[in-house]
């Protein structure tokens, strides 16, 4: 009796019950089956809403910051080629927006032979002229964007409390619909103000890389000199 239990048990250790529960666990690589199932989308009104949203704020960046971009694609045009349209006028986007000649893979055709260093003293004389304006505003809009969040907060507990019948979700679900409107002009001025200062951002990065080729030229011009 004893040996065949022991012959039981062993025969148990021997075939690796683990085995079976890892064929179990195993399962077959995830495919792209589930994933087009699952589509994560807005709803047609809220996608309107983002869209517009989306929009205004674009308008409101590119008037805001209207001499800094002009600044920058003048720049541009030093070593650019813009494009024309039938009349010789240059081509705008909707943004007002200089369109410039790409090659067939869609980058920009950069020419650099063209640079001068006129060029450079140019653009940075007029980034730095624009910049201060920029950064005042690009912290007005800061302001914005977080009083219109306060706002939007205290619209809600305003609703919220002037609720007395349904539960604790029903009263939040009621007072988040009565107050969608504030919720989505605070998003629009944040937005507003993510772009905003973006742009700034990148117009500073655009400045320091200018001031290193002009002091790079200027090393260059001394050492020519010194020979």
């Amino acid at each position: 009796m004893d040996n065949d239990l022991h012959r039981r048990s062993r025969r148990r250790l021997v075939n690796d019950p683990v085995a079976k529960v890892t064929q179990r666990v195993d399962q077959p690589p995830m495919t792209d089956d589930l994933f087009t199932k699952v589509q994560l989308r807005f709803s047609d009104s809220d996608q309107a809403a983002l869209d517009q949203i989306r929009a205004a704020a674009r308008t409101a960046i590119n008037e805001t910051f209207a001499g800094l971009l002009s600044a920058v694609d003048e720049f541009y045009m030093s070593f650019r080629k813009a494009k024309m349209n039938t009349y010789g006028v240059i081509v705008l986007d909707n943004r007002n927006r200089v369109v410039f000649e790409t090659d067939e893979q869609g980058r920009y055709i950069d020419d650099f032979s063209c640079l001068s260093g006129q060029d450079v003293e140019i653009a940075l004389l007029k980034i730095h002229r624009d910049k201060l304006e920029a950064s005042t505003q690009v912290r007005e809009l800061f302001q914005e964007a977080l009083f219109a969040k306060h706002t939007w907060d205290d619209a809600f507990h305003e609703r919220y409390e002037a609720l007395l019948e349904g539960t604790i979700k029903d009263r939040e679900a009621r007072a988040t619909r009565d107050t969608k409107k504030f919720k989505y002009h605070a998003y629009f001025t944040y937005f507003v103000y993510h772009l905003a200062d973006g742009i700034f951002d990148e117009v500073s990065d655009l400045a320091r890389i200018l001031e290193r080729i002009r002091q790079w030229r200027l090393q260059d011009s001394y050492t020519e000199r010194s020979r």
